[in-house]
Formats: structure tokens, sequence, C-alpha cells
């Protein structure tokens, strides 16, 4: 795993790199995935997604539950949210 400004996970399966971030938005917190130029906001209807990336990643099967997330995940505004350090 590459770790950056945002956490970097390769899906190997996939063969390809997903970026996933942490955000706060007034008094809940959330997951975001960046796919096609945009990013997908993970939390309003997804409770199974933790929403802390080092969370997600210890679930064995994360990955499920990233790609079921993922379908008809809403978009989310960056400058509407304050983004958290990984693990934070």
């Amino acid at each position: 795993m590459i770790y950056d400004e945002y956490d970097f996970i390769k899906f190997s399966q996939l063969d390809e790199v997903m970026k996933i971030l942490s955000y706060s938005l007034g008094d809940r917190t959330g997951l975001a995935v960046h796919t096609d130029s945009r990013w997908l906001d993970l939390a309003p209807q997804f409770a199974t997604i933790p929403d802390d990336v080092a969370a997600l990643l210890a679930l064995p099967d994360w990955r499920t539950r990233l790609a079921d997330a993922l379908r008809g995940a809403p978009m989310l505004d960056l400058g509407s949210v304050q983004l958290l350090p990984p693990g934070g």
C-alpha cells in the first residue's frame, strides 16, 4: 500500500488504483472514493462501510463491501467537507 495525502489502495484483482479518503461533514464522518474523475460518498446509505480507512481495510471482505458500496453512491463535493488524516 502507498500512503500519500490520501490513502491509495491497489485493487490487484481489478488492476486499478483507487484513492480513498476520510472526511467529516458536520457531525458525521465518512469515506469517499475517487473514480472516473469524481469523488463518490460512501457514507449516506452504506452503513456496512466503516467511516475510517484503517477500519475498512481490517475487514476480511473489504473489497467486496467497497465494490458493493460504490454502486449507486452519490457524488461528494470535496469543497463541502473537512478532510481527515489517514487513520484519524
